[in-house]
């Protein structure tokens, strides 16, 4: 873990910024599948990976979505996702009201989630800027990272909760700058008083807790690894 971001999302970003801004098709256009599925087992079994000499900017890219989609719950997990929905269709014609209601219930995502979240959206604005290069708008990041950022149950409506939930992703890339701009102790109180403590104190990226002290072949995939309240379970860099 790193200032709350996992060392997989971490790794994957900083070697993007440098190698794959300028991309064509960055995040649409899949890597290698064997690539990844090499880079995949390599972060499962916490070998050190080196982008540079075994990725490529489509692999890695490929890698970043296929983390967030294994997650045991989304970044914007259910609990938050209703509500955070809701207040969208209601307020989406009052861009002020809207964006007031939103911060409201991004407020109350746990502190892993919510640092996450903020990673994620100013990595995605950088993305943006290059678009004159990666053709990735902020309209069209949205759609690629709206399925890895809210998971939406199969159903007959599948399709169209998707795509709003995507409307809803590019509302929150297009007025970053007001949903994360609060200071972190604010939004920590405010947590406090919305949501009480789960029973099993395990946060919503992870599932059941385990021992500290892991063999090479214990270790938890980085998919399923615990993140606690304010303690990242595995304390060895993946």
């Amino acid at each position: 873990m790193q200032d709350d971001i996992p060392f997989i999302v971490h790794d994957i970003t900083e070697y993007l910024n440098e190698f794959g801004l300028k991309q064509q098709g960055l995040f649409r256009v899949s890597g290698s599948v064997n690539k990844v599925k090499h880079l995949k087992e390599k972060y499962d079994q916490g070998n050190q990976v080196n982008l540079t000499k075994d990725g490529e900017p489509e692999s890695a890219a490929s890698l970043l979505k296929l983390f967030l989609r294994e997650l045991p719950k989304a970044v914007i997990p259910d609990n938050v996702h209703d509500n955070i929905i809701r207040t969208f269709q209601d307020n989406r014609n009052d861009t002020e009201e809207c964006c007031q209601q939103i911060k409201q219930s991004l407020g109350c995502l746990p502190h892993v989630h919510y640092s996450l979240l903020e990673y994620l959206c100013k990595f995605l604005l950088k993305v943006s800027s290059y678009s004159d290069y990666n053709s990735m708008t902020l309209e069209n990041l949205a759609k690629v990272f709206g399925p890895s950022i809210f998971f939406v149950p199969i159903s007959p409506k599948s399709q169209e909760e998707q795509m709003l939930c995507n409307a809803l992703l590019l509302h929150i890339l297009q007025h970053t700058e007001i949903f994360f701009s609060e200071p972190d102790g604010n939004k920590l109180q405010l947590v406090q008083e919305v949501i009480p403590e789960p029973q099993d104190e395990n946060l919503i990226l992870g599932s059941e807790a385990s021992s500290v002290q892991t063999s090479s072949n214990d270790r938890m995939s980085p998919t399923t690894e615990v993140l606690m309240a304010d303690t990242y379970i595995n304390a060895e860099r993946l």
